[in-house]
Formats: C-alpha cells, sequence, structure tokens
C-alpha cells in the first residue's frame, strides 16, 4: 500500500523531472556565476525545486522539508 508521502514524492520528482527538461530546453547553462566551492545544486536545479513546489501548492520551504524530509528530495 502507498503511503501519502511516498505518492506525494513520486509526484514531487516527475513533476521536478518535467520542470528540468523544460529549462535544459531553454538554457544550457546550469550555474549563472562563478563560485569559488562547488555547491551541492546547480542554479537550475534551485530553481526547478522552487517551481515544483510552487506549482504543488506548497507555500514555504518549512512545508516542503516537513512533508519531504532533505533526504527524500535529492
Amino acid at each position: 500500500m502507498i503511503t501519502t508521502k511516498q505518492y506525494t514524492c513520486t509526484t514531487f520528482k516527475a513533476n521536478y523531472d518535467k520542470i528540468l527538461d523544460i529549462l535544459n530546453e531553454n538554457e544550457e547553462k546550469s550555474n549563472f556565476l562563478q563560485q569559488i566551492r562547488l555547491p551541492k545544486l546547480t542554479d537550475k536545479e534551485l530553481t526547478t525545486v522552487n517551481l515544483t513546489a510552487e506549482y504543488m501548492g506548497v507555500d514555504s520551504e518549512y512545508q516542503l522539508f516537513r512533508i519531504f524530509g532533505l533526504k527524500d528530495i535529492f
């Protein structure tokens, strides 16, 4: 039996992948600023997380991490 959290994580990941594909089609650069240390997520990936959360009606980062958990998303 699939729990609500598993379904929500699966749906989030599917939406995340679709939005990231669209962003990759429109812009080939992943990072827009030169940084000294290598970030865990690219600028494009952070933008995709934000767009996916807004699309799914998640209002805040706190709610996003409470529902999904940090390691469930990445």
